[in-house]
C-alpha cells in the first residue's frame, strides 16, 4: 500500500466531503462542528482555504483515497497572526496505528512554521482521547491548559486540553513573555 501525504488540492473536495462527513459521524465528540452547522459552508471554506497561502488541509492518501486529514488555520487577527490552529484531526479506522497521522501532522506543523512570523500552533482536544493526546505530545505539542466543559456532545460535557507548540519546542523563557 502506498501512502502519499500531500496538501488538499481543489479536485479533492469530494473526497474532503466524504472524509470530513465520516469523522464528524464517527467521533463526534472529537469535534468543535456538526454536520449540520458545517455542511452549508463546506464548499466555500474549502475553496477559500484553497486560495490562500496561510491555510490548508493536509491529506494522506492510500493508494489514492482519501483517508485521512489535518487541517490549518492562521490567526488573521493584527494582534494573533503569530499564531495558528490545528483542526480536524482524523484518520480512518483501518489506518491507525501505521503512524500516518504522525506523518500529516508533522508535514502541517513544518508548513505552518515555514512562515517566518508564526511563533506557535495551538490545538484542542478531549481530555479522554488518549492516543491523540500521545499523538500530539510526540509531536511537540504540550498541554497549557484545560477548558472545562469545552464541548457538549449527546447530552454529555467534554473537558478539553489546550495544547500548544512553539517554533523552537519550548515554552518562551519568563522574561521573553513578560516583555
Amino acid at each position: 500500500m502506498l501512502i502519499e501525504i500531500r496538501l488538499l488540492k481543489p479536485n479533492d473536495f469530494e473526497a474532503y466531503i466524504h472524509l470530513r462527513e465520516q469523522a464528524l459521524a464517527n467521533v463526534p465528540e472529537a469535534f468543535g462542528a456538526s454536520e449540520a452547522r458545517e455542511a452549508p459552508l463546506r464548499k466555500s471554506r474549502f475553496e477559500a482555504m484553497q486560495k490562500s497561502t496561510s491555510n490548508f488541509i493536509v491529506g494522506a492518501f492510500a493508494d489514492g483515497q482519501l483517508v485521512g486529514m489535518v487541517g490549518y488555520l492562521r490567526n488573521s487577527y493584527e494582534k494573533l497572526k503569530h499564531k495558528g490552529a490545528i483542526w480536524g484531526v482524523y484518520l480512518e479506522e483501518a489506518y491507525r496505528g501505521q503512524k500516518i497521522s504522525s506523518q500529516m501532522l508533522r508535514k502541517a506543523v513544518d508548513k505552518a512554521f515555514d512562515e517566518s512570523d508564526i511563533r506557535l500552533i495551538q490545538l484542542g482536544v478531549g481530555s479522554a482521547n488518549h492516543p491523540a493526546i500521545k499523538l500530539y505530545a510526540n509531536v511537540g505539542f504540550d498541554v497549557y491548559g484545560v477548558e472545562k466543559e469545552g464541548l457538549f456532545v449527546n447530552g454529555k460535557y467534554i473537558d478539553e486540553y489546550l495544547m500548544v507548540k512553539f517554533r523552537d519546542g519550548l515554552y518562551p523563557k519568563e522574561e521573553e513573555a513578560v516583555n
